[in-house]
């Protein structure tokens, strides 16, 4: 049911959700499908209970090597009426890993990861404002500068 619906409905991220969470409990809510609704829920503005389903995630794929992918209609944080990339506001925060992190207000400022270079730098300092884009991987969501590098 769920992945006929999305075919047919693939903006309708509440009624995806909705399904998603009835097969709670299920065999049906596999890693695959624990994917999907932890994109779901950052798309229906539930952001704590993403990132949280995120990090459980990252570990269970650490641990079992499963494979997952994300389907096209997830893979933007997108405006469910529009389709169209929604632009966020990230502010640079200290990282311990090897990717800068960026607090994104529109993500309620969960912490997500972020490339320098493709904003023009090998390092941004600390506190710096960010615009970007959100995509979605296996590992969670990444941002992305709102233009391209050399576009106008």
């Amino acid at each position: 049911q769920y992945g006929i619906y999305s075919a047919r409905h693939p903006l309708d991220f509440e009624r995806q959700l909705s399904l998603l969470e009835q097969l709670e409990g299920t065999p049906a809510l596999n890693v695959q499908t624990r994917l999907e609704r932890a994109i779901l829920l950052h798309l229906n503005q539930r952001h704590r209970n993403a990132d949280k389903e995120f990090q459980a995630l990252r570990r269970e794929l650490r641990n079992t090597g499963a494979l997952v992918t994300v389907p096209p209609r997830l893979r933007k944080f997108v405006n469910s009426s529009t389709a169209l990339p929604i632009e966020c506001e990230g502010r640079v925060v200290p990282s311990t890993g090897y990717k800068q992190m960026a607090r994104i207000s529109q993500l309620g400022d969960v912490t997500v990861p972020f490339e320098p270079l493709e904003f023009g730098e090998r390092e941004v300092p600390i506190g710096r404002r960010i615009s970007c884009v959100i995509d979605f991987s296996f590992r969670g969501p990444f941002a992305h500068p709102t233009k391209a590098r050399g576009s106008s």
